[in-house]
């Protein structure tokens, strides 16, 4: 056979996922990528042509392996892969490894497909070999250094990665893009940066409760995981039922606690770009600039023992750097057996341990939830799951799997809420999340997505002092954004964040990466339910700009 015909048919193998991909409606434009075509010949070329045969089976299996994660990615989040997800799911290989377990039913199609399609390139492999189509080193070569250039496309252009890359529209294209950010992952790893405040950003000192005043202070911040807001019946969704511990909370007027929730805005798509961007209360996602700050070093300055437990892994608090400024750290690489049994009863179990230390002293505790992290239902403990309806399938069984896991944290978040009502003298908790999650609104689930319904989540204060600075400003604000809540819990610790940008109106959050890695979006708060968005990739251009609106752009 010749390579005249070889080669366009092992070019067609290549672009069989994206033709699948096409015909069952998961991605209409994957055949109108016309950079697939090169990149599908180039690979024929590699695949088919190398010697010797090891050599040439490691490619095939990495080329189904690759073009296999690309597919499943599409069916899950429904919308077409981003190329610094990978970078993302080398950093979360244990939680990506349980999603796919726990979402079999989604992801069973997309890899039974693959594996027909490694049968196929199997058995055309073969078949080409027998009828003469030949194979030699050179060849083989040139289509390597070819798909290398492909592949170092990001370290010849400006800003790393992902402006260089942009979306792989086609599996084929997948292929060099996951190579290229395979490298990057092996040379630049994601380190704590020095510092992410805009221009002359300022701390000072209040002289409001200290430690040093005599009274007991208490400040936490609980991060949720994946919580929609619009979802839960405390702001009027249906995805969970009315008699939720929640609202019976913000009704309770007899005791010292109010409860207040707002609609608010994390730092990121995703945890990843969302958490560490708060734990540096930074306003503007900056790549390298100002002075490190951290709500830990701002606590060890002000006297507060300090604590960092988390349902997931410290990770994130590392790359923000916090770990020299926290005094215990518990999480699920220290504590994987217990939060195996207890779930996220877990974080109860060892705050009980840190506060009992010194009833009386101030304390500041992040907190980092897991419950609702996909596979919802799995990190969510048996007896707080309420019974599933019989006969639900698809979008309807993805998104009750999803609300009955927004139940459980509300009651997990409930009883965290209960433990710091016993806690002595000013107490205030602030309550966010790392980003929402889509549950099939526009046909999209999970995160990680570039519009801001994925950045909208629950804002709430809880504290014993509602005459407080701290419960007026919170009380003050539209939209509490990542950085004005990070604001407040400063306060609290006794300093104030003096940043010249700052403008209420104005917001900004990552999108898949930390401090704008990835591209990230500036916004403003147009009145009480709309909000206009611009979407900046990482050299600065404005991908597309996006108005939402409560009203009109939230099902209920």
């Amino acid at each position: 056979m010749s390579l005249v015909l070889g080669l366009p048919a092992a070019a067609g193998l290549v672009l069989l996922p994206d033709l699948a991909s096409a015909l069952t409606g998961l991605n209409g434009n994957a055949l109108a990528d016309l950079a697939s075509v090169p990149v599908a010949l180039a690979l024929a070329v590699a695949i088919l042509l190398t010697r010797p045969r090891p050599v040439r089976w490691l490619l095939g299996i990495l080329l189904v392996l690759i073009q296999g994660g690309w597919l499943a990615t599409l069916a899950y989040f429904g919308e077409v892969p981003q190329p610094e997800q990978i970078l993302i799911s080398g950093n979360d290989t244990r939680d990506l490894i349980r999603t796919a377990f726990g979402e079999w039913r989604v992801l069973a199609p997309p890899l039974g497909f693959m594996l027909a399609y490694a049968a196929i390139l199997a058995a055309a492999d073969r078949a080409l070999g027998r009828h003469g189509l030949p194979r030699f080193a050179v060849g083989g070569v040139a289509a390597l250094v070819l798909l290398g250039g492909l592949v170092a496309r990001p370290f010849l252009l400006d800003n790393a990665f992902a402006a260089a890359l942009g979306r792989s529209t086609a599996s084929a294209v997948a292929v060099p893009n996951a190579a290229g950010i395979a490298l990057h992952m092996l040379v630049s790893r994601i380190a704590p940066i020095a510092g992410l405040l805009d221009g002359d950003a300022q701390v000072v000192p209040l002289g409001g409760p200290r430690p040093d005043r005599g009274e007991p202070v208490t400040v936490a911040v609980i991060m949720g995981e994946s919580i929609t807001p619009l979802r839960m019946s405390l702001y009027g969704g249906s995805g969970t039922g009315p008699d939720s511990p929640l609202i019976r909370r913000r009704a309770d007027q007899t005791g010292p606690f109010r409860l207040t929730a707002k609609l608010g805005l994390s730092a990121g798509t995703g945890t990843l770009a969302s958490v560490p961007t708060f734990l540096r209360v930074s306003y503007a996602p900056r790549a390298a600039a100002g002075r490190p700050l951290t709500l830990f070093r701002l606590a060890k300055a002000a006297g507060f023992r300090t604590y960092y437990v988390s349902a997931q892994h410290m990770r994130f608090g590392e790359i923000a750097g916090v770990t020299p400024d926290v005094d215990r750290i518990d999480d699920a690489s220290r504590s994987a057996a217990r939060i195996a049994l207890r779930r996220d009863e877990f974080l109860l179990d060892r705050l009980e341990d840190f506060f009992a230390a010194d009833p009386d002293g101030p304390r500041f505790a992040f907190v980092h939830q897991r419950v609702n992290h996909a596979p919802y239902r799995a990190n969510c403990a048996e007896a707080d799951q309420p019974p599933v309806p019989p006969g639900a399938s698809g979008t309807d069984r993805r998104r009750l799997d999803y609300d009955i896991g927004l139940a459980c944290y509300e009651t997990n978040l409930d009883r965290l809420l209960a433990f710091f009502a016993r806690r002595p003298g000013a107490v205030h908790v602030l309550v966010t999340a790392d980003h929402s999650e889509f549950t099939g609104e526009r046909g999209q689930f999970g995160h990680f997505i570039d519009d801001v319904y994925n950045v909208v989540v629950p804002a709430m204060l809880f504290t014993n002092r509602p005459d407080s600075d701290i419960a007026r400003r919170f009380a003050a604000l539209d939209w509490p954004t990542a950085y004005e809540i990070g604001a407040l819990a400063t306060r609290a610790l006794g300093y104030e964040v003096r940043d010249p940008n700052y403008d209420p109106s104005r917001f900004f959050f990552n999108h898949t990466m930390p401090f704008g890695v990835a591209g990230h979006f500036q916004g403003r708060k147009i009145d009480a339910t709309t909000l206009s968005v611009e979407q900046y990739a990482p050299d600065g251009r404005v991908l597309k700009t996006q108005h939402f609106n409560l009203a009109t752009d939230v099902p209920r």
